[in-house]
């Protein structure tokens, strides 16, 4: 699977603010801090400047997102697969802003997270949670319907987010968890925002399995599907609502 950093970033304001809020919401001054699933490193570049004291690592599986990157005082980076990292030292915070979700198996990954975390360390992450809206069910029906389901199994994420209640059974040994839902109504400018997010997000691991003529006419009638269900304001704006899901559990 290859991520385009200009495709992902095309919308980064929007991407990167739930990144922002879940970072104030971290209450301690860390010493170490890695940063899973950092993309091309701005969020990183950021926590390197909330703390400049700390020491803050970004860890990605993507060389293209990675070459992006920009490795700087306090702030460097490693790629490597999530589901392989370990620390070499207990970090004091390890944040993730919208990448777990493309991670298997949440009943061990979040303890195992957990058990990595110094002495009264905090875990904190940021999922997307907008699976049951026309931005993913659009594309769970155009992908059905056209008789890839088994193609793409694995491959096409379908609402990976655990239940709330089981994150905090599988967070249980911690001293504080706080857990929110934020919906943010993004207004977004230009000819098929909608396709344009998600080709930057759930359609990447599409397009890498599909033939370039299949996923165009995928592409293709989602535009269609989205301008129905999205349709733009009279003043040509695009109002596309996205949940997520916060974290922020204290060991």
């Amino acid at each position: 699977m290859t991520w385009d950093p200009s495709c992902y970033n095309a919308h980064g304001d929007h991407r990167l603010r739930p990144g922002r809020e879940l970072m104030a919401r971290v209450p301690i001054d860390p010493s170490l801090v890695y940063d899973l699933g950092c993309g091309s490193g701005e969020l990183t570049s950021e926590l390197g400047k909330r703390w400049p004291a700390a020491t803050v690592i970004g860890v990605d599986n993507s060389e293209e997102m990675l070459a992006k990157a920009r490795p700087h005082g306090n702030v460097r980076f490693q790629q490597q697969r999530i589901e392989d990292w370990k620390p070499e030292d207990a970090p004091d915070l390890i944040f993730s802003n919208a990448a777990l979700h493309w991670v298997a198996d949440h009943e061990r990954l979040f303890p195992r997270l957990l058990g990595e975390l110094a002495a009264d360390g905090v875990l904190a992450i940021q999922m997307p949670d907008n699976w049951h809206e026309p931005t993913h069910q659009l594309i769970y029906e155009e992908v059905d319907r056209r008789g890839w389901t088994h193609l793409l199994d694995g491959h096409l994420l379908r609402n990976p987010v655990a239940r709330i209640d089981q994150y905090l059974d599988w967070l249980a040994p911690v001293s504080e968890t706080d857990i929110w839902r934020t919906t943010y109504y993004q207004t977004m400018d230009g000819p098929d925002p909608v396709l344009s997010w998600v080709r930057g997000s759930v359609l990447v691991p599409v397009q890498s399995i599909l033939p370039p003529a299949d996923f165009s006419d995928l592409s293709n009638a989602l535009a269609d599907a989205y301008r129905r269900a999205y349709p733009p304001s009279p003043s040509g704006q695009t109002i596309l609502p996205i949940s997520r899901v916060f974290l922020v559990a204290t060991s």
